[in-house]
């Protein structure tokens, strides 16, 4: 839908970036449901919370509402929380690698950017070098349209959609300036011309672009 799919596939290519396994257990490998410190939203929450927690944190509606937004000040935010949530994550990443970067991808990340940064950044010391924050937006009318052919976004207008995009975006343009490490880019960039924005991305992550990273072996099909 938004394309992060894609571009998370051309980084795992390159040899400096381990990811979570395709499949870990849970859909799409997000970061998000490996983990029990935060609270969970985004794709396939509908029908796990039920009721009004559930609208209100699926996929298509979860930026119209302030509890699915945290920061810096979230009592969540500890020494402790921050153990688990690596300890969580690191089961799946490949550590015996050194000198990687090591990718979690939610795209639900948007509104706990604030919250993740300083989940790792601790008493003025960071977690090697920091959280690095790579966002990829798609045009909300093609991300709309596309979400709507799924089964469940079908009982969702298309300006319920478009909006929750752009209360999506403006919360994150309202958190960049509090982010240290941020890059943005676009899909539509990314697909006509994918060489030049990975050459873009890894400069700024401190990794070497190697051309098999634009080598995909299998297609990517997806009934939406």
């Amino acid at each position: 839908r938004a394309g992060t799919s894609l571009l998370h596939k051309f980084l795992k290519n390159n040899q400096q970036v381990v990811a979570f396994p395709e499949k870990s257990g849970v859909d799409n490998s997000e970061g998000i449901f490996l983990q029990d410190v935060y609270p969970y939203f985004g794709i396939g929450t509908e029908g796990t919370k039920g009721g009004k927690r559930g609208q209100e944190s699926g996929i298509g509606t979860y930026a119209l509402h302030a509890r699915n937004y945290l920061n810096e000040t979230s009592e969540l935010v500890s020494m402790e929380n921050r153990r688990i949530m690596f300890n969580s994550w690191s089961y799946f990443w490949d550590l015996s690698q050194t000198n990687t970067v090591l990718m979690e991808r939610s795209p639900t990340n948007m509104l706990i950017a604030r919250f993740l940064q300083a989940q790792f950044t601790l008493s003025g010391q960071e977690t090697t070098a920091g959280s690095f924050f790579l966002v990829m937006s798609r045009h909300p009318i093609a991300v709309s349209f596309s979400l709507r052919q799924w089964s469940i976004c079908k009982h969702l207008s298309l300006e319920t959609l478009i909006e929750n995009w752009l209360a999506e975006h403006e919360r994150w343009k309202q958190d960049i300036s509090n982010l240290k490490y941020t890059f943005s880019t676009k899909y539509e960039e990314l697909v006509a011309d994918p060489e030049k924005v990975l050459r873009k991305v890894c400069a700024w992550l401190g990794v070497d672009f190697v051309p098999s990273m634009l080598e995909i072996d299998e297609v990517i099909v997806d009934g939406n």
